[in-house]
């Protein structure tokens, strides 16, 4: 564990602290919510340190429970959304560290229903980030299935560890998060209909589960050693879990409303995994769902009215993913030697120690339905076209606007390996002998589409990424990389 920590930090020692204060924003126009926690002083009192490099040699936490003490699971409920980056208010992370991570996370930042706005921190308000003003949602994606994954606008009902942040600090201080969530209720594009429904049923999936993190085991470690360096260092080198996901946990989905008096109500449960029996009551307008206390919950709720007509049906659409052209693989970097290597207009990252070829992860969401590019590592090379057959159906009202979006991820801290173990892995990342920039691993950047109607999206498509948020030199004027996709209209 000194060894690989000790690697990043010569690396780019000074560079730390600054690249995490410039990627979080000084100075924001949002005002901080009444009553919320004091980000400049409540972090220090619960165990955050602000000392970084300690946090890479697991001498002090990266998350702390709000308040210091054991915390249950905190409730909150709200929207997607993002009020300075909208396109990324949910998505696989670009970047995560492997000192403190078994896989990438993903994220959501949620913009908390009134009652809950006191769960942001006075430091969730800095900058003018996608967390900022937002309270922000993680859990590693190894235990959190895309099928659950929400997008934004979605509303959602979450239960998790309100925690500081320590490793991410803004000129106003720590910010608050949900950090990892055990609980999600996910209201798909709520008032209306399900992007997985032929027949435009309404849908919401509910995900339980007690895993561990290791977001669980630093907040259990930290609150259990109260500042004791070496004690801590001992306690998160096993995994640990929050145990208790006390419980019962009561939800709603409405079906809209009632198209004719003769209509009937319906609902339909997917099981996406073993899950315990959940009591289902039909309401007037949908059903109410219960569950238990228990260890883990998979299962999709879909509801809506009988008959359809015809013309109320959504369109059924197919996306074919046919070409990613990497202009950019984003390896090899100029190492910290060469800064004025001829790979410099690979990444914005200078100092690297990385070869070629690049190691991707490429992620898209169809109007609200997720999956991962398959395989989901690819190996590109600058200049190189790589192929796919992989389709995805999605279901869109007529006349109803939809989106395309893509994240990608490029893997440089291969050899660092996890936060139990320098042999293992971060996945969907490999081992491999790199070591990045320690602002971060490469990201190739987004791609968003937005379409006016399901009926405007077919056809095939050519869509350059985005510089904005990326590690893309700017010298690469049209982005890293350029997606060709065919939208297909699939008639009943």
């Amino acid at each position: 564990m000194n060894r690989r920590a000790a690697i990043l930090i010569a690396l780019c020692a000074a560079g730390i602290a600054a690249a995490g204060l410039a990627a979080r924003g000084s100075g924001s126009p949002a005002t901080p919510a009444a009553g919320g926690p004091d980000s400049r002083t409540q972090p220090l009192v619960d165990g955050c340190t602000r000392d970084r490099g300690a946090i890479l040699t697991h001498d002090v936490p990266n998350w702390v429970y709000v308040g210091g003490d054991v915390a249950s699971n905190q409730m909150l409920t709200g929207v997607v959304d993002s009020q300075y980056q909208p396109e990324r208010a949910a998505e696989p992370t670009g970047t995560d560290d492997p000192f403190t991570h078994t896989s990438y996370d993903f994220t959501f930042n949620v913009k908390p229903d009134p009652q809950y706005e006191n769960l942001l921190g006075t430091g969730n308000f800095e900058g003018t980030s996608e967390e900022t003003a937002r309270l922000h949602i993680e859990r590693e994606s190894a235990t959190f299935p895309t099928w659950a994954w929400p997008d934004r606008g979605d509303r959602v009902s979450v239960a998790g560890s309100w925690v500081w942040d320590c490793d991410h600090t803004t000129a106003a201080g720590e910010r608050t998060e949900i950090h990892p969530f055990r609980v999600l209720w996910v209201e798909r594009n709520p008032g209306g209909a399900s992007p997985r429904s032929p027949t435009g049923d309404r849908e919401a999936d509910l995900f339980i589960t007690s895993e561990g993190t290791p977001a669980d085991t630093q907040a259990i470690c930290a609150n259990q050693t109260k500042g004791d360096r070496v004690a801590f260092k001992q306690c998160v080198a096993h995994p640990l879990h929050f145990d208790g996901l006390h419980g019962p946990y009561n939800f709603v989905l409405k079906a809209g409303e009632k198209p004719s008096q003769k209509a009937r109500l319906v609902y339909r449960v997917v099981n996406q995994g073993p899950s315990p029996s959940t009591s289902i009551t039909k309401l007037a307008d949908g059903i109410s769902v219960a569950v238990p206390a228990t260890r883990s919950v998979a299962k999709q709720f879909f509801v809506g009215w009988r008959p359809v007509k015809p013309a109320a049906k959504p369109v059924h659409l197919r996306l074919r993913l046919r070409d990613l052209l990497v202009r950019r693989a984003m390896d090899p970097g100029c190492p910290p030697y060469d800064l004025n290597c001829p790979a410099k207009d690979e990444s914005t990252l200078i100092g690297q120690v990385t070869t070629s070829p690049g190691e991707w992860n490429v992620y898209v969401d169809a109007g609200g339905v997720w999956t991962a590019w398959n395989p989901i590592l690819i190996h590109p090379k600058s200049g190189q076209t790589i192929h796919s057959k992989q389709t995805i159906d999605l279901y869109v009202a007529n006349g109803k606007p939809w989106r395309l979006f893509v994240q990608t991820r490029e893997c440089d801290f291969g050899s660092l390996g996890n936060a139990y173990s320098i042999e293992a892995t971060v996945p969907p990342c490999p081992h491999i002998l790199e070591v990045g920039n320690t602002a971060s691993d490469d990201q190739p950047g987004i791609l968003a589409v937005h379409f006016r109607s399901p009926m405007a999206s077919v056809g095939t498509h050519r869509v350059n990424s985005s510089l904005a948020g990326s590690t893309c030199p700017p010298a690469n004027t049209k982005g890293c990389y350029r997606l060709m996709f065919t939208i297909s209209r699939i008639r009943p």
